[in-house]
């Protein structure tokens, strides 16, 4: 099939992403005075190359974190009786479906009771109640939490383990974190090997001379707009068979720049998430076609939770693939939609 020939043409071996890892860990260790060995295990694995791509950020991120935060200055090893020189251990496997990637070290370990503090002190824990270690673990993956005092060129810089946490997610895997104090910490990342190639039927649409694309499952009809009654549409409000559906207008949500002075649009694709009917404003309908969904390479758009991967088309530029699963549960409370069965 098209999807099996597609895993064999897109493996590649772990190699890719860690064979770099060498050269960064001597940077840093000249630039933060440290003294860092580093050990490589299951490089040769093979894994779809997508999904090795889509981890390189949040790999290099969690290796900086470790030898700014985790490892420690070669005298203060020696005074708690380590060897002076610290060690961080990538390894790289597969369990069944499932490609994990951990990263250990043997350094001062996570101070759960400085994040807890941390956590309380920005609001997102109680003081009046418990919380599991994983519970603690969970507040470093907040959007913007961090519990450096000062800011380095190599973390604390605002941007925390939030990203990390994003990438993991949007690939639909997990982190796991095991740390105990003066000894050492170890992330382990669990995702889907072959996440990176996701064959879908995709309708390609235009807004503002911009293309987009949306799963085909997600979309319920499209409407020509002069069948459809505009009731407020500084509101998004319109009548859709005879009832009242809400409509997002993407030149305004993404901010483009329009030609179209008087706003008007050709027709609204009906979406339906769950139970949760709305339109969206397009210009036009390009084509409906099977495509690989394929992780956003731009780190920018790559954060941006509207979008959840880019597909190529001949020589053209990427186009963006909307994540509506999102949108709705942003926009949700402004949405008024008529009554409608749930589709899985």
């Amino acid at each position: 099939s098209l999807y099996q020939r597609l895993l064999l043409i897109r493996r590649a071996r772990v190699s890719m992403i860690l064979d770099k890892l060498p050269k960064q860990i001597r940077q840093l260790s000249m630039e933060l005075g440290k003294e860092v060995g580093l050990q490589l295990i299951g490089s040769e694995i093979e894994v779809d190359r997508n999904v090795l791509l889509a981890l390189q950020e949040p790999l290099i991120h969690l290796l900086r974190n470790s030898m700014d935060h985790g490892i420690e200055d070669p005298q203060t090893r020696r005074n708690q009786n380590k060897p002076s020189q610290g060690t961080i251990v990538i390894q790289a496997s597969v369990d069944n479906s499932s490609f994990v990637l951990t990263i250990e070290d043997d350094g001062r370990g996570i101070d759960k009771d400085q994040i807890l503090k941390k956590a309380i002190d920005k609001g997102l824990a109680r003081q009046d109640r418990d919380y599991t270690d994983e519970e603690i673990y969970g507040f470093l993956f907040a959007s913007g939490f961090s519990t450096a005092e000062t800011i380095s060129n190599v973390s604390g810089r605002g941007v925390g383990l939030d990203s990390v946490s994003h990438t993991i997610k949007r690939l639909g895997g997990k982190i796991e974190i095991q740390s105990t104090k003066g000894k050492g910490s170890q992330f382990c990342l669990t995702v889907p090997q072959n996440e990176g190639v996701k064959t879908r039927r995709l309708i390609l649409l235009v807004c503002a001379n911009q293309q987009f694309a949306i799963k085909e499952s997600e979309v319920l009809e499209i409407v020509d707009s002069a069948k459809l009654g505009v009731l407020k549409q500084s509101d998004g409000i319109a009548m859709y068979r005879d009832s009242v559906i809400s409509y997002l207008n993407l030149v305004k949500l993404f901010q483009l720049n329009s030609l179209n002075q008087a706003e008007t649009f050709k027709a609204m694709v009906i979406v339906q998430i769950k139970t949760i009917r709305f339109g969206l404003l397009v210009d036009k309908i390009v084509q409906t076609l099977d495509a690989v969904i394929e992780p956003i390479q731009n780190k920018k758009l790559n954060q941006n939770q509207f979008f959840e991967g880019t597909v190529a088309i001949g020589s053209k530029a990427p186009i963006l693939v909307l994540n509506l699963k999102n949108l709705v549960a942003v926009y949700s409370s402004n949405l008024i939609s008529p009554d409608a069965d749930r589709i899985d």
